[in-house]
């Protein structure tokens, strides 16, 4: 057997498993294990499939204007200390007393002298203000599993159970990668990829090379629809060529020797 024969047969399977096992592996890692977050139609959807509730939503705008309100800092005197601002206005403490005449300050004959206690007492607040906080001008937020990209996308191109479809996604992902970088049922977990990267290919790139020639598209699209088809073909090739010479089902299902005898006096008697 020659070096071509050899690597067509055993290197070049080898090469493509390290590398869908390299870009899905991770990638079910994170699907599975970090928090991402949602805001507009995909908080929408996701609230809509009762993923996210309303007690995990936040309201981003108010909150920050909260925030910033409670850490106002104080003004600083002229000695480099905080001085707390006055009811009166934006001056502080330091600032002299109105020097007005005792004349100017004392009503006019005739009329009561106004009473300190006669502040007039700002009304209640309604029962709806005092429970609801006005978030106008604000954004709705959720964290989630990043998995749930995958359940908002599936969900945008009207699929059966897009939470379901989601968790198979990422499971198949991390377990079908590492089963696949070992060689184990490679032709196996290649037909179950080859139909996940068959629906990647139909959601994603399908819309962006329909809309558009595949010259005229924006480099992220174009990004998109070459990783898609490249997976869509590795995975192909390997349910055709199977996992080679350096995998698991190499060891586990190789021929006994007298039937590789027998198989090979068969092909050079034909």
């Amino acid at each position: 057997m020659g070096f071509s024969n050899a690597a067509a047969r055993h290197l070049l399977p080898f090469l493509a498993r390290v590398v869908i096992a390299l870009l899905l592996v991770p990638t079910g890692w994170s699907l599975l294990t970090t928090q991402s977050e949602y805001s507009g139609e995909d908080l929408d959807r996701l609230r809509s499939l009762g993923i996210v509730t309303a007690s995990q939503i936040e309201h981003v705008g108010w909150r920050a204007a909260q925030d910033s309100s409670a850490s106002a800092p104080e003004s600083a005197g002229p000695d480099g200390r905080a001085v707390p601002p006055t009811e009166g206005g934006e001056g502080g403490a330091n600032e002299p007393p109105s020097e007005q005449p005792p004349e100017a300050l004392a009503p006019p004959p005739g009329e009561a002298t106004p009473s300190i206690d006669a502040t007039p007492e700002p009304p209640p607040p309604s029962e709806a203000a005092a429970t609801t906080p006005d978030h106008e001008g604000t954004t709705e937020v959720a964290e989630a599993r990043q998995l749930h990209r995958l359940t908002v996308m599936y969900a945008a191109a009207g699929l059966a159970a897009p939470k379901v479809l989601a968790w198979c996604s990422a499971f198949l992902m991390l377990a079908g990668g590492v089963a696949l970088l070992l060689g184990l049922l490679t032709r196996l977990w290649a037909f179950f990829f080859l139909c996940l990267a068959s629906l990647f290919w139909w959601i994603q790139s399908w819309p962006l090379i329909a809309e558009h020639w595949m010259l005229d598209l924006e480099p992220s699209a174009f990004s998109i629809v070459v990783a898609d088809s490249l997976l869509l073909l590795v995975c192909f090739a390997l349910l055709v060529t199977g996992g080679g010479g350096a995998s698991l089902d190499r060891a586990i299902f190789r021929p006994s020797p007298a039937k590789a005898e027998e198989a090979e006096e068969v092909a050079a008697a034909e």
